[in-house]
């Protein structure tokens, strides 16, 4: 009953107060905490990490509450389940911790590449001395 009143709540509190107001903030991070208390780690994440990234704007890191939410979230993406499906992707949807695929690294077939391709082709091959 207390998650499904905070659930509620929370659109006409971001209405009301703000994206970055302490009501909101508190709120992010009940329902988190009753999600968790009942084993839903990955919805626990998805409202912890909203409550963090509120705190981290409006208190800044260094705050202990951040720090202290900051710890929960910590604790949760050690779950293999919550880590693979919520945590192992950013907002744009690229995993993280790989290089993002650059098209413009491709081999470019310019004059000049053309033509030192060419001179290393039409060097003698090396032979050896008996």
């Amino acid at each position: 009953d207390a998650l499904n009143v905070l659930c509620e709540s929370l659109p006409d509190k971001i209405r009301v107060f703000g994206d970055f107001s302490e009501e909101v903030i508190q709120t992010e991070s009940r329902i988190g905490a009753i999600y968790w208390r009942e084993g839903e780690c990955l919805n626990a994440a998805e409202h912890l990490k909203a409550c963090l990234d509120l705190q981290e704007f409006v208190y800044g890191s260094n705050d202990s509450r951040t720090r202290q939410t900051r710890n929960s979230v910590e604790l949760l993406k050690k779950d293999p389940m919550v880590s693979r499906t919520f945590f192992a992707r950013t907002q744009d949807g690229i995993r993280e911790g790989r290089p993002v695929f650059r098209v413009r690294n491709k081999v470019s077939h310019e004059k000049e590449d053309l033509q030192l391709l060419q001179k290393i082709a039409k060097k003698p091959p090396i032979s050896s001395k008996s």
